[in-house]
């Protein structure tokens, strides 16, 4: 074998080496350059998360400029709902509601306005009273009650028929309204005093049981301001049979009604005087007896809900009264509502069940 040829094999046999040092420094090189390229961007994962992020920050912008580009929307719902609120209580209760508009320095809101029970007392021998409101009887009881047992003074005794403690309940706070029911069986005609609060309100027959009552109104200060006087003169209460006999005043007028039908009304504007002398409340009290039976005594106080503020800049044209619905959940009156909210305009009637069409 020649020198030469030897001399072939040996370069042959060193070569290896150098190639796998080459290639190692190569998959280094190609490694680095992956490193760069990854640190210069994302990785698939990252590119979702930030791609999720920006579609949460536009989600959120997007409410927010629909929110703010649909204010009139928002302002016809809080009205919707307050009006619908007032004619299902109405109509689910059997008692009057109002939806009320306050108007602020700067600022719209709107509210319910709806009775809610401060005591009922069925005059039942084993009651144990309303919330805790125990009524002391002193009568006689009856069983030919209109809903079960009723009452009646004891002629022997001349001694307040029914009395409630009202010393330190605040139940009894009627300043923004309340209504009194009372049911009645006359059997003869006599003046006498049906139910009396100190001096905050006073019901009464007059000689021929015609209704009559008496409305103190809050002054200025904390004292008594404005007497209200009502009678109903021309529509006595019929002998022996069961009259559903009731005052009300919601917070502009005082009313007499006899089974659910005002008889006589009178303007009465302002919060009711809560006498704080008075500790009690009586019906047919001593010295003025009802001459006939008393079943189920009812009084309700009227309460606000929470009142919710309509989007700035609202304007409400043209309502100047309570929205008022009677004890059956119809309007008492036509009511139209018109609404202004930058460039919206609108104008809507609120329908006999209640609803804004």
């Amino acid at each position: 074998m020649t020198s030469a040829t030897q001399n072939g094999r040996n370069t042959e046999r060193r070569r290896p080496p150098i190639l796998r040092a080459d290639a190692k420094r190569i998959d280094t090189e190609q490694h680095a350059d992956r490193a760069t390229a990854r640190d210069a961007g994302f990785t698939l994962l990252e590119l979702i998360a930030v791609m999720g992020v920006i579609a949460i920050l536009a989600g959120i912008g997007i409410g927010f400029l629909s929110k703010t580009d649909n204010r009139a929307d928002v302002a016809w719902t809080v009205l919707r709902d307050k009006v619908r609120l007032a004619h299902e209580t109405a109509r689910r209760t059997g008692r009057p509601t109002a939806v009320e508009l306050l108007r602020g320095e700067n600022t719209l809101a709107v509210r319910a306005k709806v009775l809610s029970p401060v005591g009922q007392w069925h005059l039942e021998p084993d009651e144990r009273g309303f919330a805790g409101l125990e009524a002391t009887v002193t009568g006689k009881y009856d069983e030919s009650g209109r809903f079960g047992q009723c009452v009646r003074p004891d002629p022997e005794k001349d001694d307040t028929l029914v009395s409630v403690s009202t010393k330190g309940r605040e139940r009894f706070r009627l300043t923004d309204g309340f209504a009194l029911r009372i049911e009645l069986w006359p059997e003869e005609r006599r003046k006498c005093i049906v139910a009396v609060f100190g001096r905050t309100f006073e019901l009464g027959l007059d000689a021929e049981l015609a209704p009559r009552a008496q409305l103190t109104l809050a002054g200025d200060g904390v004292g008594p301001g404005r007497r209200v006087d009502v009678a109903a003169a021309g529509h006595p209460l019929p002998l022996r049979r069961w009259s559903s006999l009731e005052l009300r005043h919601d917070g502009r007028t005082l009313q007499l009604l006899i089974d659910g039908a005002a008889v006589a009304s009178a303007e009465a504007r302002g919060e009711v005087f809560r006498d704080p002398q008075a500790t009690e409340f009586t019906v047919s009290p001593r010295g003025s007896q009802i001459p006939g039976k008393v079943d189920e005594i009812q009084l309700l106080a009227y309460e606000h809900d929470e009142s919710v503020t309509l989007p700035r800049d609202t304007e409400i044209h043209g309502w100047k009264a309570p929205i008022e619905f009677d004890a059956h959940g119809a309007l008492r009156a036509p009511a139209v509502i018109e609404l202004s909210l930058g460039e919206a305009r609108m104008r809507r009637r609120v329908a006999p069940g209640g609803v804004l069409e």
